[in-house]
């Protein structure tokens, strides 16, 4: 409990050095060098603060709520300071937040020695204007007319610690494996990422090999001849090695990466035979049976479930595609911004696990802290723990939170609810009751 609120502290020092350094995180040099209602700290708490509703009242019952002493600035003179803060701002808060968290030695989850790292993409709704699809493309009717913005995001998340270690959000004609070649140097030594079908290709599990980085791929059945193959035959493991086809030597070459055509990659194929009864085949650098037998795979893979329920969390409970601004900077600001806040999020939960394992043992059914009424709870908390929390003050804030848990009945499965469409001038989402 006490490190998870250090490390929360400690947030606060990175922004009183990134303040210094207006080369970097600051659209010209002269930003933020009068005083005014909105400086640069105030702009980065208001945008991490998770402004879902209209604008005017976020920054009424920010400032209410944070700066009482002040008067309330207007949206107008928000959307001018905010454009003056740069994206790579919320980039480098979270590296740091992580940095924190490895001294601390907080990443203590693994698997046979591994870090489980989940790999997996989505796409984001974006406002609906001609800056936002000119930079990031956007969905058309039958008649070719722009319905709204829409956005590729790729994330790399520790499924076992539960924080994200990286990610992009890009144009939507961006490929997914694109975006994650540039995040690639965020996985952690010694991990073991985890893939769906989206990125199963020889180009992946080559880069993957140059770097070192063991993995687990989940693949098509009729993915090539070598798969195909392996699913006609009688065995549930084999060790092949999976060689490289022209277009994964041209995908190579268009980043950098010069091989020879007759160049491979030692893999493992596992199948897994799901409750269904229906096959899935795997592709693994883990070719040691003795070491990683393979009735073990099929619970390995399903630990990427846990990126799925990160992206939940960006999407339903932190409301991620509810953006405020109308430009793709703030789009960036405030993509960024989120995942940083998922992260501190985690270390909240943290901070209750302790209390919440001993409550557990005397419960029928486990019970889980409810992510949405956590949310709502800590809206403001955030930057007041950022600030200056006391313990006591951390103490109550964690006794709230646990007072909103939900049982985890085993088996137990909701149908999933239809989309409703978005009807009117203003864009409403209605599935779901909100915290915030």
């Amino acid at each position: 409990m006490d490190s998870n609120l250090q490390i929360i502290r400690s947030l606060e020092s990175f922004l009183d050095q990134a303040a210094t350094q207006k080369s970097k995180y600051c659209t010209r040099l002269e930003d933020f060098s009068r005083t005014r209602v909105l400086d640069f700290k105030k702009v980065c708490y208001f945008i991490l603060n998770l402004s879902k509703r209209s604008l005017s009242l976020e920054l009424n019952d920010f400032f209410e709520a944070l700066y009482p002493e002040g008067r309330v600035p207007s949206k107008s003179a928000f959307s001018q300071a905010r454009y003056k803060t740069l994206p790579v701002l919320f980039q480098d808060w979270n590296t740091y937040l992580l940095q924190q968290i490895q001294g601390y030695g907080l990443f203590s989850g693994n698997w046979l020695g591994f870090r489980l790292i989940g790999v997996d993409g989505t796409t984001a709704k974006l406002p609906d204007t001609a800056c936002i699809h000119a930079e990031f493309g956007a969905t058309t009717n039958q008649y070719g007319e722009s319905r709204y913005g829409l956005a590729r995001v790729v994330c790399i998340y520790d499924v076992l610690n539960r924080f994200c270690l990286s990610s992009a959000i890009r144009a939507f004609s961006s490929s997914e494996t694109d975006i994650l070649r540039d995040l690639m140097g965020s996985l952690p030594e010694n991990s073991l990422s985890i893939y769906d079908r989206g990125f199963a290709g020889f180009s992946l599990a080559y880069h993957l090999h140059l770097e070192g980085k063991d993995f687990v791929i989940r693949c098509r059945t009729n993915l090539n001849s070598m798969v195909k193959s392996f699913v006609k035959s009688s065995k549930m493991s084999r060790v092949v090695d999976w060689p490289a086809n022209d277009r994964a030597i041209s995908k190579l070459e268009e980043s950098g990466i010069h091989i020879d055509r007759k160049a491979y990659v030692r893999v493992r194929l596992v199948k897994v035979i799901l409750d269904t009864g229906e096959v899935e085949v795997l592709i693994s650098s883990l070719i040691e049976k003795e070491k990683y037998p393979t009735i073990a795979f099929k619970s390995l893979y399903f630990q990427r479930w846990g990126v799925e329920v990160f992206f939940d969390l960006l999407k339903n409970i932190i409301q991620l595609e509810c953006f405020t601004g109308h430009k793709p900077q703030a789009v960036y600001q405030e993509f960024y911004a989120m995942t940083l806040l998922a992260n501190i999020h985690t270390l909240l939960r943290q901070g209750c696990q302790q209390e919440l394992w001993e409550a557990n043992k005397k419960r029928k059914y486990e019970h889980q802290i409810n992510n949405n009424i956590m949310t709502g709870l800590v809206k403001y908390c955030i930057i007041d723990l950022i600030r200056n929390a006391t313990v006591s003050q951390w103490l109550t804030l964690m006794q709230k939170i646990l007072r909103h848990t939900e049982p985890v009945r085993p088996n137990r499965k909701n149908p999933r609810p239809k989309a409703k469409r978005m009807r009117g001038k203003y864009k409403t989402y209605t599935n779901y009751r909100r915290a915030v």
